[in-house]
Parts: structure tokens; sequence; C-alpha cells
């Protein structure tokens, strides 16, 4: 069933769908205990044939306790969660998580912190006029031709 794609989460034939369950958790006077009980239970199904999870394994076996595989699959996992349709519970987590994979792939330092360059306010205010002056110009035109009597 899988063939590009290194895992996914599926749900039994019973309960609700993910869709469902995001429409009950949405609901106004919502009480959690009276749909767990119908709560999907989800599958996560791995593809033993997919690169991702080959790398994920064998760094598992290596060192079991290291944080960046935890992460890395728990990313995986997540991925598949969003792809099923079904919400999150920690996102905050999930935008940590991934900002962390992108600083890796993008080498740079994992404590590297935004910087803030700051912009002369007199250049922004020389920049918005010309737009806005564009912009009227153009509707003039406009308002022109509308205006303007049709020739039969």
């Amino acid at each position: 069933r899988l063939t590009s794609t290194p895992c996914v989460v599926v749900t039994g034939q019973y309960g609700y769908t993910a869709n469902m369950e995001r429409l009950m958790k949405a609901q106004a006077l919502n009480d959690p205990t009276k749909y767990n009980f119908m709560a999907a239970k989800k599958t996560l199904e791995l593809n033993p044939n997919h690169p991702i999870v080959n790398e994920l394994k064998k760094r598992a076996e290596e060192s079991p306790e290291d944080e960046t595989t935890k992460e890395l699959a728990q990313v995986l996992f997540d991925t598949a969660a969003i792809s099923a349709g079904f919400s999150i519970d920690d996102q905050v987590g999930f935008s940590k998580r991934i900002n962390r994979l992108l600083k890796q792939g993008l080498s740079l330092d994992l404590d590297a912190e935004a910087t803030q360059e700051t912009i002369e306010a007199e250049e922004v205010e020389e920049e918005q006029p010309a737009a806005a002056s564009t912009d009227e110009e153009e509707a003039e035109e406009i308002d022109a031709d509308a205006a303007a009597p049709k020739e039969d």
C-alpha cells in the first residue's frame, strides 16, 4: 500500500473519521469525554523499504537516546497525521521541530537567532507616496475612459 511515502496514519473501520473528529472538537459546548469512545484508533503504518524509515531505524539502534532522532521520528508521525487530515496536539512543538530541521538543512547554527535590521523611516515614507500616486493616476485614467461619451 505504501510506495512513495515513508509512513501513513490510518484509522479503523469504526469510529470517527479525521474530519468528524475535527468537527466534534470544534463544537461550542464540547465535552472531550463524550467523543473519546468514538475517536478513531490511529495506526501508523511504516514503509520498511523507504530510505527515511531505514535511516531512522539505523540511528535509533545506534543511539536510542539521541534527541535529533526522536525529533525526526515525531516530525514523521506529525506529518503523516496532518496528511491524513488529523490535527496535531502540539502545534508549537511541531513548528519548532520543523524550524530546527530547516536550520540543519540550510547548515545554519541551531542556536542562531533572527537579526533585526532597522529600516530608516525616511525610506519607507518615500516609497509609499510614489506607489499611491501611481495607483491614483491609473484610477483617474480608468474613470476618464468610463466617463468619455461613446460614439455610435
